[in-house]
């Protein structure tokens, strides 16, 4: 069975779909009996929840250009490739 910091690790992949078969079964067998974990695997999806609920700001109007110009002044510095 997994650990506790195992389960930390790969918690939020096994809640997008991510892990492969025995890992999945691994972190639900640890889920359904740890309650650290299990609390820790709801608030991560509280978290995350409330995160896609927020409407997405809108980038400052002279970003790119900002960001352009920073990435061309490095491309321009001595030594870089």
């Amino acid at each position: 069975m997994m650990t506790c910091a195992q389960v930390a690790d790969v918690v939020r992949d096994h809640e997008l779909g991510r892990l492969p078969g025995r890992a999945r079964w691994s972190v639900r067998l640890h889920l359904l009996m740890c309650d650290g974990c299990r609390r820790y695997w709801r608030q991560l999806r509280a978290v995350a929840g409330l995160l896609q609920a927020q409407p997405e700001a809108p980038p400052e109007p002279d970003a790119e250009a900002a960001l352009l110009a920073r990435f061309r002044a490095r491309r321009d510095e001595p030594g870089a490739s």
